[in-house]
């Protein structure tokens, strides 16, 4: 959604903050990090299909958190979050479908700070290291956490409020092919 939002309205943006955008079309159908995800993405599909919701959240979860960490929740968290698993498929269609690339991303010019958590996945590290060659003006940060930021603010908060200080002090930074006015067009997704 950041990525998107900052393509489409790139003059009401100052700086663009990510940590692992889900942005899993960006990677190529070879790459490890596109088997990995979309492998999850047909088991959750599939436990939906067969009405059996904790059994695909639980897939989801254990991807995201790691292996059994749906099953030492709660039984009343694990009831909410098998109620997802409906939106949580939509999540994973919308994801495939979007329709801006890489080549499109190269048109955000802005401050950027991308941010991973060691223990996460392959697959957002993956979306990292693609947007790492695209987005032009960047920082990046390791964190010692998985994927879930809210669940490690002190990790990840100081991070983005300093980039956010650092570019306020500093002004906002563009590349060498942009600027308030130029590329009127960049607004647009290809249609291609």
């Amino acid at each position: 959604m950041a990525l998107r939002l900052t393509y489409a309205e790139q003059q009401r943006v100052r700086s663009l903050s990510l940590f692992e955008p889900v942005a899993f079309h960006l990677l190529a159908g070879d790459d490890p990090g596109h088997a990995e995800v979309y492998a999850v993405r047909r088991a959750v599909q599939a436990e939906l299909q067969a009405g059996d919701m904790l059994a695909g959240v639980a897939r989801f979860i254990d991807y995201w958190s790691g292996r059994g960490a749906f099953f030492q929740m709660p039984a009343d968290k694990q009831a909410a979050l098998a109620r997802l698993l409906p939106k949580v498929a939509l999540d994973f269609q919308a994801i495939a479908s979007e329709l801006l690339g890489l080549a499109d991303y190269r048109r955000i010019a802005m401050p950027t700070c991308r941010i991973g958590g060691h223990a996460s996945p392959l697959a957002p590290h993956r979306v990292l290291a693609a947007l790492s060659t695209t987005l032009p003006d960047q920082q990046t940060h390791w964190v010692a956490a998985g994927h879930m930021p809210a669940q490690h603010p002190l990790l990840v908060n100081p991070i983005i409020m300093g980039f956010i200080n650092q570019v306020d002090a500093l002004g906002v930074s563009f590349g060498p092919q942009s600027g308030w006015d130029a590329d009127e067009d960049r607004a647009q997704p290809n249609a291609a």
